[in-house]
């Protein structure tokens, strides 16, 4: 069959599970399957193992696999990261985070990155500066190997940690960060069956909704950065949709000053920033 024959066959199949942007799911699942672009080569021969085996992959996006996971790999600050059903798919969203940190975070800077997952955050600071120093922790196990992957495969410097938010760091950290990053699960519970089937069925839930909810997860995240900040130091965290001023009222209450929010691409408050009183 040709490219464009086998496209348009796994559009319909696609299309009929419920995937958006059928059309152009199918193109890209062929190009990385067969690395061939079906816009530009749409009379292309397809080997039979190769069509094959492009249709395991297209029968796997119509059980809504995301399409990282299937791939192994998602861009992300220009970084090329591999991902698995261990980590969260970081978002476009998520680079804000990154942005705000490279504009705060001093020359040689103590950095810290909290519920890292794939290590996306982090390794992207890794990446724009090299004279950060950088610390990463998660409390999946499983997630903090998929860090470990991609930092070593990026050749790029990392402490890792496991455990739950501030107490997974060693003590000889407590006083001297300068800056610390994360991207905490924020979705609530009550939420969890409305996200898409993408989210739902294949995401790790743990990254995506705390068990004890949102708002007393980012209490123990704000509450902690007393203790853990030198300073003067910045804490920042990405919050949900409609949770920001809940989010910066209560990096007010835990002491935090020059507390502010900035608005993702979409208009949406997502980065929310707060300085430890000298």
């Amino acid at each position: 069959m040709t490219s464009m024959e086998l496209v348009a066959d796994a559009a319909d199949r696609l299309a009929a599970a419920g995937v958006p942007a059928a059309g152009r799911e199918a193109r890209l699942l062929l190009r990385a399957v067969a690395s061939v672009d079906a816009r530009l080569h749409p009379l292309a021969e397809i080997p039979p193992e190769v069509a094959g085996a492009y249709a395991a992959v297209v029968e796997r996006r119509a059980r809504r696999e995301p399409y990282a996971y299937i791939t192994g790999r998602r861009e992300f600050f220009g970084l090329s990261l591999e991902v698995d059903r261990h980590v969260l798919i970081p978002r476009p969203e998520t680079e804000l985070l990154v942005e705000r940190a490279l504009a705060l975070a001093p020359r040689g800077a103590m950095t810290c990155d909290l519920c890292t997952g794939s290590g996306a955050v982090a390794l992207a600071l890794a990446a724009q500066r090299p004279d950060l120093q950088l610390t990463a922790t998660d409390i999946s196990g499983e997630a903090l190997s998929v860090a470990e992957r991609n930092a070593r495969r990026l050749g790029l410097r990392l402490r890792l940690f496991a455990g739950d938010l501030w107490a997974a760091l060693p003590a000889s950290d407590r006083g001297t960060l300068d800056l610390c990053t994360c991207n905490p699960p924020y979705v609530d519970a009550a939420d969890w069956l409305g996200l898409d089937p993408e989210v739902r069925s294949w995401e790790p839930r743990q990254a995506l909704v705390p068990p004890e909810g949102w708002g007393c997860f980012l209490h123990r995240l704000v509450a902690g950065a007393a203790e853990w900040l030198k300073p003067g130091g910045w804490l920042l965290a990405e919050v949900g949709v409609g949770q920001a001023l809940a989010a910066g009222d209560l990096f007010v209450r835990n002491g935090l000053t020059e507390v502010r929010s900035h608005h993702d691409l979409a208009g949406i408050p997502r980065v929310i920033e707060g300085r430890r009183v000298r």
